[in-house]
């Protein structure tokens, strides 16, 4: 079997959040988000084969921006009640691992979905989506050991429609 023995190294992160909604009008409401992180190694690590270099590489799965922007809209159509949203959200790029590897690193990728909902006054209600409107390809998982390595990419385009009915 293998045995891999590491010591873990320092890390220091520090960063800002942002959220936040306004409701333009009783129908239309904007929002989204902003986060901005600064966070990697500031020692290397000790592993029983030598000093793994990860001192000032970045912290793994942490992008320096993401951010999301959305839209929400609210009527009344054909007798019942319609609700829709538009979302965008981007993801900068990041790294799988702590190496700071070319082939872990992620570019950075940005992500449009849609949703569509009309509901009757009987609880009858129709929905539509769209994810990946723009059928952009990135990964979410990748591993990599000695030389082998695979990637999860995230799900294509997607579609959907459900008709449900509360009683």
């Amino acid at each position: 079997g293998l045995t891999l023995i590491t010591s873990n190294a320092d890390a220091e992160a520090s960063g800002v959040e942002i959220e936040t909604a306004w409701a333009l009008t009783d129908n239309i409401t904007l929002g989204g988000s902003y986060t901005h992180l600064d966070a990697s190694f500031v020692s290397d690590a000790v592993s029983g084969s030598g000093t793994l270099a990860y001192e000032g590489n970045a912290l793994p799965r942490s992008p320096e921006t993401q951010y999301n922007a959305f839209a929400d809209v609210e009527w009344s159509a054909l007798g019942g009640d319609m609700t829709a949203r538009l979302q965008y959200q981007w993801t900068d790029e990041f790294y799988f691992d702590p190496s700071g590897s070319p082939e872990v690193l992620e570019d950075g990728y940005g992500l449009w979905s849609a949703f569509a909902s009309w509901e009757s006054s009987t609880g009858m209600r129709i929905s539509a989506y769209g994810k990946n409107l723009g059928d952009e390809e990135y990964r979410v998982h990748i591993i990599k050991n000695v030389g082998v390595g695979f990637s999860v990419f995230g799900p294509p385009q997607e579609f959907g429609v459900s008709i449900s009915q509360r009683f």
